[in-house]
């Protein structure tokens, strides 16, 4: 079971969002479906968090509200506008997944 619920993490991880009836989730539990779906949500923005070489995030603070979810990037001395557009490009289906809008900053 546990090599199913990481192969249905990984086949999401790009830019498709898993659905009821995908292959991918077939032999797993409708219960789990939701664990899938924040799982993707949440490395999808640690992908978001390291997305080259030459820009860097030294540390990211979190506030969590009940309707919204703020973080705020540090970044490193080449700077982390890349990795913050890529966060905000998350933002819509973190909403989906969590009902929390996502905030992102630079510190």
């Amino acid at each position: 079971m546990q090599r199913t619920l990481v192969s249905a993490i990984a086949r999401y991880l790009g830019k498709s969002r898993p659905q009821p009836g995908d292959r991918a989730l077939r032999n797993i539990p409708a219960d789990e479906h939701q664990h899938v779906q924040r799982a993707v949500v949440l490395l999808r923005l640690a992908v978001a968090l390291n997305q080259d070489r030459a820009s860097d995030v030294l540390r990211v603070a979190v506030k969590v509200y009940p309707k919204r979810v703020y973080l705020e990037v540090e970044p490193g001395r080449t700077g982390a506008e890349l990795e913050l557009w890529s966060l905000r490009k998350e933002a819509a289906y973190f909403r989906d997944v969590f009902g929390r809008e996502l905030f992102c900053t630079l510190a």
